[in-house]
């Protein structure tokens, strides 16, 4: 059989029209290039130590390649150039205000790059700082020894403040602190252990670059009438549950748990900062509806009866807001009443424990 050879022309003028039809049927798309764009467009910045972050993306194709051409001299900045390929690129502005008189400043942040350019507004409010608190008045009562005290920076820059004094029965969390748009929150707490029964007033004063601040401390603290039959001392009466007991004192610090017959355990739930024990008599080892059936009271508790006996009265005292015990009981040294008992220490006349029933 015969073979035909095509000519060289045919086959290149075939080639051809082959190649074109594939150009027309896939055509290639040419790839974009880089483009800037930033996370914020302008910034507002204070004196002192502000800082704030710039955020660079490419919302092109490509590898975005940038750098800071311009900046104002208050202004420092963590890296002037980088690029983005994927992930964003970021560098930190922080304000450099030492040589600065105060004012508001204006200026621009210039940033150049292979997919354009970019002006940043920048404004800066470099002002002094000023001394705000509050409260300027906290109040403190035997029940109520703690309070919060928020030191604001009302001005610009940075507030530096420490404390100039205060009386000896107030302590605070902090004793200084630096303030730029968040206060400083101090926990201010009224110490009486030591202290005689009166009322307090006092100062405790703060001194800053922003100029000082005074605040009032009142203490109304006074022995209170509050423990009689059947109702309890310290906001706890005879019959209330475990579980308010823990939302008026928190958790206790000791538990000691007794058997007293095979089908009983009795509780003793003690805080000892506060000279309270709870006890609560119950059939099953968890207590948490369980109700307080019995509540004793001792140094440093200082409460007293609606007959103004407390802890530290003279036996002879009792008798005469009392009247003779219904039991003296010599085994636990304890004069006992009607719905109230009190204990005493077997070397002293003093009373060293109440019990609420007796």
């Amino acid at each position: 059989m015969e073979k035909k050879v095509l000519p060289l022309v045919s086959i290149l003028f075939v080639s051809a029209i082959l190649w074109n039809s594939c150009e027309k049927k896939n055509p290639v798309t040419p790839a974009s290039s880089p483009k800037i764009t930033l996370l914020q467009n302008a910034y507002t910045l204070r004196g002192g130590e502000s800082q704030v972050l710039l955020v660079i993306l490419n919302s092109g194709n490509g590898t975005l390649e940038w750098n800071i051409t311009r900046k104002p001299s208050w202004l420092s900045i963590s890296k002037s150039s980088g690029s983005v390929r994927f992930a964003p690129d970021t560098a930190f502005l922080a304000t450099d205000t030492n040589a600065l008189q105060f004012g508001t400043y204006q200026d621009v942040l210039l940033i150049r790059s292979n997919g354009g350019d970019r002006e940043v507004p920048l404004t800066l409010n470099h002002s002094k700082p000023q001394i705000k608190v509050w409260l300027p008045i906290l109040t403190f009562s035997r029940t109520w020894l703690s309070n919060t005290l928020l030191v604001y920076n009302h001005g610009g820059n940075i507030l530096d403040w420490n404390l100039a004094s205060k009386p000896e029965w107030i302590e605070l969390s902090r004793s200084n602190g630096r303030v730029a748009d968040v206060p400083d929150s101090l926990t201010v707490e009224a110490r009486i252990e030591s202290l005689e029964y009166r009322n307090y007033t006092d100062k405790i004063l703060i001194e800053s670059n922003g100029g000082n601040a005074e605040i009032v401390v009142d203490l109304f603290f006074e022995r209170e009438t509050e423990i009689f039959p059947g109702v309890g001392a310290a906001r706890i009466e005879i019959g209330n549950s475990y579980s308010l007991l823990l939302e008026v004192h928190g958790t206790p610090l000791k538990a000691i748990m007794e058997q007293p017959s095979k089908d009983e355990l009795r509780y003793y739930i003690l805080y000892p900062g506060k000279g309270l024990t709870f006890e609560f008599l119950t059939d099953h080892m968890l207590i948490g509806t369980d109700t307080c059936d019995r509540i004793t009271m001792e140094s440093p508790y200082s409460g007293i009866t609606d007959r103004q006996i407390g802890v530290g009265s003279l036996l002879s005292q009792v008798v005469a807001a009392y009247g003779s015990p219904k039991i003296i009981s010599t085994a636990d040294s304890t004069y006992r009443y009607e719905g109230i008992s009190f204990q005493y220490s077997p070397d002293s006349s003093y009373v060293k424990k109440i019990h609420i029933p007796e």
